[in-house]
């Protein structure tokens, strides 16, 4: 099977709002980097469908204030190449004032403590905002939470769960509905 991959160059303060519209579309998931977004969709997909919609979106936005250039460009992955493509985008980030979330196949290099995700389909490579601000507020409540509880509801990788035992976190619970998310958190 293939899929389809949109590398979108666009600024930081519209990000948010594109990946939630990317998901909206179907997007199978987004990885976030420096001044750019990667998504990937199904096959079945439309991408002249995906590339008007992201058009569209920008028009409106333009329309509330946030005038911006999108450039988009579109290619199509093979099964093989969807799994390689991960390897070139995922690269170490550091989150916080102590954790760099990196993939097994990078070294980490200095003092900071690394928290080991393999990426895939799962939700939770730490490259979303969102993910971001709940490491950094762990890491603020870590000092009162030694004998606290910690709940990862939609645990994905498991990335908030391990962190928050790493934290000190008396127990630490990660549920999913997701079998992608099943596998990758264990």
């Amino acid at each position: 099977m293939s899929y389809h991959q949109f590398l979108i160059t666009l600024p930081d303060q519209v990000r948010e709002i594109m990946v939630d519209r990317l998901m909206a579309l179907g997007s199978l998931g987004v990885i976030e980097g420096d001044g750019a977004m990667t998504a990937y969709f199904p096959a079945a997909s439309s991408p002249g469908s995906i590339v008007r919609e992201l058009e569209i979106s920008q028009e409106l936005l333009s329309q509330a204030g946030h005038r911006f250039a999108l450039k988009i460009e579109h290619t199509v992955l093979a099964d093989a190449d969807w799994n390689e493509s991960w390897k070139k985008t995922f690269k170490p980030i550091d989150v916080g004032a102590r954790f760099t979330i990196l993939p097994p196949w990078e070294h980490m290099v200095g003092d900071r403590i690394p928290l080991v995700i393999e990426p895939g389909m799962a939700f939770g490579t730490g490259h979303h905002q969102t993910t971001r601000s709940c490491l950094v507020l762990m890491e603020r409540l870590a000092a009162s939470v030694k004998n606290e509880r910690f709940l990862d509801i939609g645990t994905g990788t498991g990335l908030l769960a391990i962190a928050a035992r790493i934290l000190g976190f008396k127990q630490v619970v990660g549920v999913d509905t997701d079998p992608l998310a099943m596998e990758a958190s264990r």
